[in-house]
Formats: structure tokens, C-alpha cells, sequence
């Protein structure tokens, strides 16, 4: 094939915008077999993803396409899945949140750990998700949780408002008196700092509880 028309080479003149999704998959594959070229077994890919309507789409699916390997069909499913992600996370980051409840899909990757993560979420002046982060991994204390570890990432993000959250691992979200005492050094050092603390939530595999709620005081 004449170099011009190769994929890859018009990818990295055109951009992304110009190459079709065979196109795409023939750059994933990277070479074709005596009877086909890399763009026709992208074309019987995007044939196989067409009739599963780009769901579920499995390694088995594709090892059924002369050319396609088990690594390149494990490579191109790795690949469908990345952009899956990523449309699953912009769309995630696109809702805003008003209620205790809407912060638990961005808390999932705690709610069943064995110890306990305390995880910062950082929202824009509409309340939407700007980004996350894991601040500490260990029994929550004030040395653990320094106010420093929590607000850099707020100046990074130019973040507004925070919600506070971490798990219970015992499975019982009823906040200690250690989980009241770093709430309220934050929320003070929030309100010298300019950024407002809008709740602390504690979860547990399948409960959760919100300080706010519970304990308005500590966020006034």
C-alpha cells in the first residue's frame, strides 16, 4: 500500500477526525495475512461490532475473523473498553451533585475496600465533578488527613467546593468522634482558605451516611 494511505500515516497528518473505525482497528492490528490486508480484517471487526451494536463485545467474538489472534482480539476488546471508560467518566463528570446519595457512584472503588481510604471530591461552583482523589489509606486521623492533602488539589483543580468521604470497612457508617474531629479542622481550614466543605460521607459496601445531615453544625 502506498504510504499516504496507510492509517497510521494518516492519522499523524490528519488527525483522528479523518480516519474511519476500520481504519482505526487496521492500526490496533497492525499487519494483515497473505489474503487480507490489516484494513479488511478492520472492516470485519467493525462487521462483528456492528451485530453485537457495539455492546459487550468479547474476546471470543473476534478470534473468529481469519487474522485476528487472541492478543490482537485481546488488544482491540482493551481498546473498546478504554474508550468506553472514558465516555462512561465524561458523562459521570457532567452531573451535578445536590444530594448525599450522588456522590456514591464516584465512591464505588471505596465502599468494599479492607482498610480504610478517605477520598476527596472536588467540585466547581455548580457542584459538578471536577476531579477525585484518594488522599490517605489507613485508620482516619488528623496526622493522616493533614488539611495540606486535601486543599493542594483544590488550588490544582481550581476547585470550589469539596465533599469529604471515606469507608467503614466493619460495614457500620456511624461516624467516631475521630471522623467529627478532622470534619471540623477542615471545614475550618476550608473557610480560611475560601473553599467551602459540603459534606464528610461515610460508606460501607451497602449503607452510607452523610456528617452534613446528621451533624449540620460542624459546616456552618
Amino acid at each position: 500500500m502506498n504510504k499516504s494511505l496507510r492509517p497510521r500515516e494518516r492519522l499523524q497528518k490528519y488527525g483522528v477526525d479523518y480516519i474511519e473505525l476500520y481504519e482505526l482497528i487496521a492500526i490496533i492490528i497492525r499487519s494483515g495475512t497473505s489474503q487480507s490486508s490489516a484494513l479488511d480484517i478492520g472492516k470485519k471487526v467493525v462487521d462483528v461490532l456492528e451485530s453485537k451494536y457495539y455492546n459487550n463485545v468479547v474476546i471470543e467474538d473476534l478470534v473468529t475473523i481469519p487474522g485476528v489472534s487472541r492478543i490482537k482480539a485481546t488488544e482491540i476488546v482493551a481498546a473498546l473498553e478504554i474508550g468506553n471508560r472514558i465516555v462512561s467518566m465524561k458523562s459521570d463528570f457532567d452531573i451535578s451533585i445536590q444530594e448525599p446519595s450522588d456522590c456514591l457512584p464516584y465512591l464505588n472503588e471505596i465502599r468494599s475496600a479492607k482498610k480504610e481510604h478517605f477520598m476527596a471530591l472536588y467540585l466547581n461552583t455548580k457542584n459538578k465533578l471536577i476531579n477525585k482523589e484518594v488522599i490517605s489509606i489507613g485508620t482516619l486521623n488528623a496526622s493522616l488527613v493533614h488539611p495540606r492533602e486535601v486543599f493542594e488539589p483544590a488550588y490544582r483543580y481550581a476547585s470550589a467546593r469539596v465533599i469529604l468521604a471515606h469507608n467503614h470497612p466493619s460495614g457500620d457508617t456511624s461516624p467516631s468522634q475521630e471522623d467529627i474531629s478532622v470534619t471540623k479542622e477542615l471545614v475550618s481550614a476550608g473557610s480560611i482558605l475560601g473553599i467551602q466543605i459540603l459534606d464528610h460521607v461515610v460508606v460501607s459496601h451497602n449503607d452510607f451516611h452523610s456528617l452534613q445531615q446528621s451533624n449540620p453544625e460542624l459546616f456552618e
